[in-house]
């Protein structure tokens, strides 16, 4: 099906459900998506520094 997410459910996996794995859009106009791209690129600073320390 996808590319590393196995055919088979497994213990408390929902089954085999496509709707599960549908892209979720996180923005609706540019301004969120310009958000969520400022927060993505904070979080990498971030964890740049932590591995820096």
């Amino acid at each position: 099906m996808f590319h590393g997410i196995p055919a088979t459910p497994g213990i408390g996996a929902p089954g085999n459900k496509p709707e599960l794995y549908e892209e979720v859009k996180l923005y609706k106009n540019a301004r969120e998506r310009e958000k969520y791209d400022n927060m993505a690129e904070l979080f990498a600073v971030v964890k740049t520094m932590q591995a820096l320390e």
